[in-house]
C-alpha cells in the first residue's frame, strides 16, 4: 500500500472519531483501511468536500520538501466568490464555512460573507 499524509485535519468517522492533524500518516498504525476510503479522503467526496490526504512519493528529488496545504494547491476544492456567496441564504453558507473547516462568528450576511471570503483565501 502506498504511504499517505493527512493534509487537512480531520476526525475519521469511521475509525472511532480518531483525529487526525496535519502532517500524520494515513492509516494510524494497525489500521486497514480500502482503497475506496483513500479515494474517498484523497478527492472531494468526503463530508468536507475536500481532499483530506495526498499520497507521499519519495524521490531524491524531493524527499525533504512539504508541498502546500493551502485550497488553491488542493485540486477539487472550490473557491466561493463573493456573487455566489451573496445569492445563498445564512444557513447554507455556515454549512460550507463548516465544511471547509472553518468557523464563522459574524452575525449579519454582510459580515459572514466577508469573513468567508477572509477565511477561504
Amino acid at each position: 500500500m502506498a504511504n499517505y499524509e493527512v493534509i487537512k485535519r480531520f476526525v475519521d468517522l469511521q475509525d472511532n472519531n480518531h483525529l487526525y492533524e496535519v502532517g500524520d500518516v494515513f492509516p494510524r498504525q494497525g489500521k486497514v483501511v480500502t482503497d475506496e476510503r483513500l479515494s474517498e479522503l484523497s478527492g472531494p467526496d468526503n463530508k468536507q468536500h475536500t481532499p483530506l490526504i495526498r499520497e507521499v512519493v519519495e524521490d531524491d528529488a524531493n524527499a525533504n520538501t512539504t508541498p502546500p496545504v493551502n485550497n488553491d494547491a488542493v485540486p477539487g476544492v472550490k473557491k466561493y466568490t463573493e456573487e455566489e456567496l451573496s445569492e445563498m441564504k445564512v444557513p447554507q453558507i455556515r454549512e460550507i464555512a463548516k465544511e471547509l473547516g472553518f468557523k464563522i462568528g459574524s452575525t449579519s450576511k454582510e459580515e459572514i460573507i466577508a469573513e468567508f471570503l477572509e477565511k477561504q483565501a
